[in-house]
């Protein structure tokens, strides 16, 4: 488990009394070699807005459809599976 000391913490924040979100990335992505990038969540509202909008969109309501149809096992469940349907479709030119 990658950690570092509170002595080690501080001094890489300094002698700061506030802590932004920023300084805590920088503190990881320097003491651990993580890159770290983030986003904010989304409300309940924003996901029902997202919903709402899929599934009522014609286009992704036929992929719907169509998928229904299809016989189970199709389906590609790994990247050997992938490689293998790669060789077999011919490519485009």
């Amino acid at each position: 488990m990658d950690f570092i000391t509170k002595e080690q913490f501080e001094k890489s924040l300094g002698n700061k009394s506030k802590i932004a979100l920023n300084d805590l990335i920088h503190v990881i992505e320097e003491q651990f070699g993580y890159k770290v990038s983030i986003s904010k969540k989304f409300t309940e509202e924003q996901k029902k807005k997202m919903t709402k909008a899929i599934f009522t969109n014609e286009d992704v309501l036929k992929q719907l459809d169509e998928s229904e149809l299809e016989p189970e096992g199709n389906d590609i469940g790994s990247f050997e599976a992938y490689t293998r349907f790669m060789k077999e479709v011919p490519s485009e030119p």
